[in-house]
């Protein structure tokens, strides 16, 4: 029997087509499609939670510190006042802290008419603030910021102290006259911790 060009053809196709059906059942279907097997497990209930940064109160107190009068200063006293604050770190991550004098107010004495002593005053009330070693010197116009060396430990306590004066260059105006201010703690996390 003698085949012709076209049927040789045919014979051809036939025999490529069982070929690549013969591939697709050998390979299941995987030339093909690109089907795998998969499975996958859930883990339930994560949480992420930041840590938190809390001044807490002194060691053995149930306060920050004792607020202070100093009372009766002439031109020329210093006046020392120690543990104004007494804090803790009641967080979780270690802190820095700097220590600052804010709301100054100032009240006139009888003998300042004018008004001119009760604006004169905060400079003439020199401040130190001291802590952990270190102190920084102000006045009550100028104040001091402490910026403190190192870093408090979850659960560890700090110490700041003040000392403020009446300056000698202070005049009649400065009689009873009188300021008010606040002795500020901030705390601020330590560079590079992680709780």
């Amino acid at each position: 029997m003698t085949r012709t060009r076209a049927s040789r053809a045919r014979h051809l196709r036939i025999a490529g087509v069982t070929a690549a059906g013969a591939m697709l059942l050998a390979g299941g279907g995987y030339a093909f499609t690109g089907a795998t097997f998969t499975d996958s497990e859930t883990i339930k209930g994560n949480t992420v939670k930041a840590a938190t940064l809390a001044i807490g109160y002194g060691q053995n107190t149930q306060s920050y510190g004792t607020t202070v009068t100093f009372d009766k200063l002439v031109p020329g006293d210093t006046a020392d006042a120690k543990e104004v604050l007494n804090f803790t770190n009641g967080g979780d991550v270690p802190f820095t802290y700097t220590v600052t004098i804010n709301n100054v107010t100032t009240v006139r004495g009888p003998q300042d008419s004018s008004g001119e002593g009760q604006a004169s005053l905060p400079g003439w009330i020199p401040v130190t603030l001291s802590s952990n070693g270190k102190s920084a010197k102000g006045t009550l116009a100028a104040p001091p910021v402490l910026t403190v060396d190192g870093s408090v430990e979850p659960g560890e306590g700090r110490k700041a102290s003040l000392t403020v004066g009446l300056s000698s260059d202070a005049d009649d105006k400065a009689q009873g006259a009188s300021a008010t201010f606040d002795v500020v703690v901030t705390a601020s996390q330590a560079s590079a911790t992680k709780p």
